[in-house]
């Protein structure tokens, strides 16, 4: 039922159709007795969309895609990962406060860890925005090697500063790319849409004896995890990730805990 008392939550970005999360969320909030409902809120200016947000009593968003760090000059804290990456994927108000956490990192790291430990493993992290921010924290603190490429290498070189990470390499610079033991693709390149046909690396660079991890979820299988399989690499799809950050941000939002198995079966029928 939506009435005067349903509590009002949102994912945030630019563009948003391929969001699962208002369909997970909700499903959550009918199987928890809940009286809430989540929107896809597709917001350009996130000056204007924080002002709409706000005059609609919203009680939590999810942040993604391009907003996770131009938001945080319209929040009134951060937790300590947020304050670390400096970027955000949820927010919340409470007392006419709004409070920004950042779920990415935690939500990585459990995909990767069922896999493998990543003390002391090679990682090659593609791209340098707020998704990378908050994957290049999260495997630095539980002991991982890290370099950064991109097509901007001051950009990435200003991740390896800020997080002591080991290099910045530009995204022409491959040569040493099959050195690594995982390497994750924090770019939309493959999102469905206008990039769904690209990939962060050619084929012909991907080993089999590496981890390949793509953080894009939608669609679940996209050129990259595909050629990585063709190669026999292990791959990790982004479907596990946004699992992960689904099921924190639920229990941030709401303090109750979703059932991990149906919301994973949900999430199968989507993407």
């Amino acid at each position: 039922m939506f009435d005067k008392k349903t509590f009002l939550f949102g994912v945030v970005g630019h563009p948003i159709s391929h969001s699962v999360s208002p369909a997970l969320h909700n499903i959550g909030y009918k199987e928890n007795n809940i009286n809430a409902r989540m929107f896809a809120l597709d917001i350009p200016d996130i000056k204007i969309g924080m002002e709409i947000i706000n005059r609609l009593y919203f009680k939590g968003i999810a942040v993604t895609i391009p907003h996770k760090k131009n938001i945080i000059p319209f929040l009134d804290k951060l937790d300590p990962s947020s304050g670390k990456t400096g970027a955000i994927n949820t927010a919340i108000k409470k007392k006419d406060k709004w409070m920004g956490f950042n779920t990415d990192s935690e939500a990585a790291v459990l995909a990767l860890s069922e896999i493998i430990s990543l003390s002391n493993k090679r990682t090659a992290i593609i791209g340098a925005g707020g998704a990378s921010r908050a994957l290049c924290y999260g495997l630095k603190m539980h002991g991982g090697i890290i370099d950064v490429y991109n097509k901007t290498v001051k950009n990435a070189q200003k991740l390896v500063e800020e997080f002591r990470l080991n290099r910045a390499y530009d995204l022409k610079d491959l040569s040493g790319i099959g050195d690594y033991d995982i390497i994750i693709n924090s770019t939309p390149l493959g999102m469905k849409g206008q990039h769904e046909n690209e990939t962060p690396l050619p084929k012909n660079l991907i080993k089999k004896s590496q981890i390949v991890f793509d953080i894009v979820y939608n669609p679940r299988e996209t050129r990259f995890i595909k050629e990585a399989k063709e190669k026999g690499a292990i791959t990790i799809c982004g479907d596990k990730m946004i699992l992960n950050n689904v099921l924190l941000q639920f229990e941030l939002f709401t303090g109750q805990k979703l059932n991990k198995n149906n919301i994973k079966k949900e999430l199968s029928k989507l993407i």
